[in-house]
């Protein structure tokens, strides 16, 4: 096997022509930083690895957030260096750094196969893993969930009113359920709350069942059902303890109406990543 090879295989940098024995040219984006100044590099993918040639700059994610590099100078005036970022998909950026005492550009953002130097155009938000979530991106992950085909169906019905566990799925750090409601009847259902408590399996006599509140970070359950909806209700990533049953009371308001459904543990280790 040729040396080229062997780079290829064992480092899958993506450059088309590697491995026939003509190596094609990754190109180098010039790039400055400064010691007053944090420059923002802004992939599509998440950084996996980064190499920097020199002690004189400094690079670290930012915080939570996966797919963002600051970079900065350690001292002023240090001789020109590089710097290699290696993305989750196999990308490799090169860039040539120098230093400047002022930076012209702070945000750079890389798309599938373009630069942004932010003069004007919106840049991708970087993607935070852990808490806290955006809202608004509980909210877009809640119609997604909403619209996706399940693969479950835990199910019951009181008074007209169906509830269904459509999947469970895991998504930007949240744990999703995604549930129907049909409603049979020509009268509207108006629940006024639908509760999430974790129960023990097996009620034993003479021992008061001792139930534990499951509280989600986001509801998106309708405040009145006529005909059919979807929705997804978000939770923080957690199994349930051994020998324990999540049950879920959705209870209307003015004609009483409650749909009780009971869901076992080992449903939500079956969560799917959407």
């Amino acid at each position: 096997m040729c040396f080229a090879c062997f780079v290829c295989f064992g480092f899958g940098v993506q450059a088309e022509g590697l491995c026939d024995g003509t190596p094609d040219s990754i190109g180098v984006y010039p790039l400055q930083v400064s010691a007053r100044f944090t420059v923002n590099l802004i992939f599509r993918y998440r950084v996996a690895q980064v190499d920097i040639g020199s002690g004189d700059v400094m690079g670290r994610k930012m915080g939570k957030a996966e797919n963002v590099l600051l970079l900065k100078a350690a001292k002023s005036g240090f001789p020109a260096t590089n710097v290699s970022v290696y993305l989750e998909d196999g990308r490799l950026y090169s860039f040539l750094v120098s230093y400047a005492d002022s930076v012209g550009v702070l945000n750079l953002s890389f798309g599938a196969d373009s630069v942004s130097s932010g003069g004007g155009l919106p840049l991708p938000r970087a993607r935070i893993v852990g808490w806290p979530v955006p809202r608004d991106s509980m909210e877009a992950d809640s119609r997604r969930v909403a619209a996706v085909r399940g693969f479950m169906h835990d199910r019951t019905s009181s008074g007209g009113v169906e509830l269904a566990l459509r999947g469970v799925y895991l998504r930007d750090s949240v744990l999703w359920m995604a549930f129907r409601g049909r409603n049979f009847s020509r009268v509207a259902f108006k629940p006024d709350r639908i509760r999430f408590f974790v129960e023990d399996r097996r009620k034993l006599r003479r021992t008061a069942t001792q139930t534990v509140e499951w509280k989600p970070v986001f509801d998106g359950a309708p405040s009145v059902l006529v005909g059919r909806v979807a929705w997804g209700v978000g939770f923080v990533p957690k199994a349930l303890p051994r020998g324990k049953r999540l049950v879920i009371l959705w209870s209307g308001g003015d004609d009483g109406r409650a749909v009780r459904l009971v869901v076992k543990g080992r449903r939500i280790l079956r969560a799917r990543v959407l």
